[in-house]
């Protein structure tokens, strides 16, 4: 055992002996599991933007069809003409 002065023991200060083979695995594991997050996150933003092109591209041919087939009426004529 280490000598150590009672003011300065690893006990009196509560602090823990660390393992620095434990604590590098550690590391390198927390690390790779931000590595995956990562990839994983960027994985879903590159589908959201597909996602999204795609929806507006939808919503500009729904727009188009309903332009087709707008069939006016008086009142719509009327309220045109006074600016409503």
């Amino acid at each position: 055992m280490i000598k150590q002065p009672y003011r300065y023991k690893v006990v009196k200060q509560q602090k823990k002996r660390i393992n620095l083979i434990k604590l590098e695995q550690r590391i390198e594991a927390l690390e790779r599991a931000v590595a995956q997050q990562n990839r994983m996150n960027a994985h879903i933003a590159s589908n959201n933007q597909i996602i999204n092109l795609a929806n507006e591209s939808l919503l500009d041919r729904v727009e188009a069809l309903e332009a087709l087939h707008y069939k006016p009426t008086f009142l719509s004529w009327l309220f045109g003409k006074l600016g409503k």
